[in-house]
């Protein structure tokens, strides 16, 4: 092994056993490189011009200014949230959290008292998760959510930083560094029901007990990052709940694992790891159910991936790598299920995060250029491509649509219909006026198509509900549409 391989993986061992995160450490890369008259910094600003760079868009206002830093991101409703550091947000204090409307950026509230890690959306409301021991002007143990218009805590919270949170058979998943929840032992990761905390069996274990990412997969609950058993099982990296018992996935991986997401049906796994399932795979890997695979030839030595997400009906990676199956690409690149592409020239330092949202790609992260263009933090790609039209696939959508229910007013069956353009991850929820969630229709990940569902007018518990508006929205990857609707008994 290289010694800059070896010091590199040293370093990141000492780190995280003294509580600082890849995060943290690039703040203090930043810095350093600023005070050293710009010998690294000013070197990786100057990448080279790429015709794609038109794509790359700061979007002005969307830029995030001061010190500020990207972990997480996600879409609330209709806007971009971004958590982190951000010191301050297009003009103001934002208190680590803060989200855009398409013109303009506004605090949560009076946000959160310390970074946070972690977003996801449980019933109408955005959750956050991190550092923070205060939301508002209430106490909130590194968990808490926000309404709109005020945050709260979940109970008593958990134990300590929260590094991943998703959503799961109807509760929230909470995963971080050895935390327990509401005094239960829970051990690195817990189910929030909306009133109470649970464990997930005996949770995770092992020398390292840190859960760093949660994704959904074929009906089960994936949790990845740093622990050797789960549940009692011995695993390396990863495990599947399927709501009952832990376990395997194969031999699993060899190193730190940073983010999950799902793509052309498999498991995505991106972090620290050069195999997996005894594959060497550089850094990213696919879980088909069954066994493990490469994506093309992974990230160049020492190029780990902490971000992915899907987009242009293509798995989008970011992290600190600059190859990508051999493809000059800073930090950010796509793969199409054969090969992998560069995002312009991409960024001049590490992307942490990526979501969609209206239609583009978001990066955030530790950088300060994008495409060669000034974007501190956060960067917008708005690059699409082209809708394939062949003979052979004639039933395929030329767009991406939600359409309005029919019949409308209804009593008490409705049907509403929506297309694909390319396969992605879909979630179809019904919502009350105040925001509540009152059934989960989809939620799955679905190929190219047209479909069609019916709600009968009853909520999740198969309970009638009353007459009156409801909302229907329909996420997924990268797009997010809501329509309303009249039941009338």
């Amino acid at each position: 092994m290289k010694r800059a391989s070896f010091l590199t993986i040293v370093l990141a061992f000492l780190l995280s056993q003294v509580g600082l995160t890849q995060r943290a450490a690039s703040e203090t890369r930043l810095s350093l490189a600023a005070e050293q008259s710009g010998s690294r910094f000013h070197a990786e600003s100057a990448t080279a011009a790429d015709p794609d760079d038109i794509y790359w868009d700061n979007g002005s206002s969307l830029t995030l200014g001061g010190t500020s830093g990207v972990n997480t991101l996600t879409v609330y409703g209709s806007n971009l949230i971004a958590g982190g550091i951000l010191v301050s947000t297009g003009g103001f204090t934002a208190n680590p959290i803060a989200a855009w409307d398409g013109s303009s950026w506004s605090g949560l509230g009076s946000g959160v008292n310390h970074w946070v890690f972690a977003l996801t959306v449980y019933n109408g409301q955005l959750c956050a998760g991190g550092l923070f021991t205060s939301a508002g002007s209430v106490a909130a143990n590194y968990i808490a959510s926000w309404s709109g218009t005020a945050w709260s805590a979940l109970g008593s919270g958990v134990s300590g930083k929260v590094e991943a949170l998703t959503v799961y058979d109807g509760k929230v998943i909470a995963g971080g560094d050895s935390i327990n929840a509401g005094g239960l032992i829970s051990v690195g990761v817990a189910a929030w029901d909306g009133s109470a905390w649970s464990p997930l069996g005996s949770g995770i274990g092992g020398f390292f007990r840190r859960v760093r990412a949660l994704a959904v997969y074929d009906g089960k609950l994936y949790a990845a990052g740093d622990f050797s058993i789960a549940g009692g099982v011995a695993v390396d990296r990863i495990a599947a709940w399927d709501g009952t018992s832990w376990s395997a996935l194969g031999s699993g991986v060899s190193s730190l694992v940073n983010e999950l997401t799902v793509y052309d049906g498999k498991l995505i796994a991106g972090g620290f790891f050069p195999t997996a399932g005894g594959v060497a795979v550089n850094y990213i890997a696919a879980w088909d159910g069954t066994s493990w695979s490469a994506l093309g030839s992974g990230m160049n030595e020492d190029g780990f991936v902490h971000a992915l997400t899907v987009y242009d009906g293509k798995l989008i990676a970011g992290g600190n790598f600059t190859t990508a199956g051999g493809v000059a690409a800073n930090r950010i690149a796509a793969w199409d299920g054969t090969t992998w592409s560069a995002l312009g020239s991409g960024m001049n330092d590490w992307v942490f995060a990526l979501t969609a949202h209206d239609n583009k790609l978001i990066a955030g992260g530790w950088f300060t250029t994008a495409g060669g263009k000034s974007s501190p933090n956060l960067a917008m790609w708005t690059k699409v491509s082209p809708v394939d039209v062949s003979e052979d696939q004639t039933a395929r959508p030329t767009h991406w649509a939600l359409l309005q229910n029919a019949p409308n007013p209804f009593n008490p069956t409705t049907t509403i219909e929506y297309s694909l353009t390319s396969p992605s991850r879909v979630a179809l929820d019904i919502f009350n006026i105040m925001g509540q969630r009152v059934r989960v229709l989809v939620q799955d990940t679905k190929p190219a198509g047209m479909y069609r569902v019916d709600w009968n007018g009853t909520d999740q518990e198969g309970q009638a509900v009353a007459s009156g508006v409801y909302v229907y929205r329909l996420q997924t990857d990268g797009h997010v549409e809501t329509r309303r609707m009249l039941l009338l008994k």
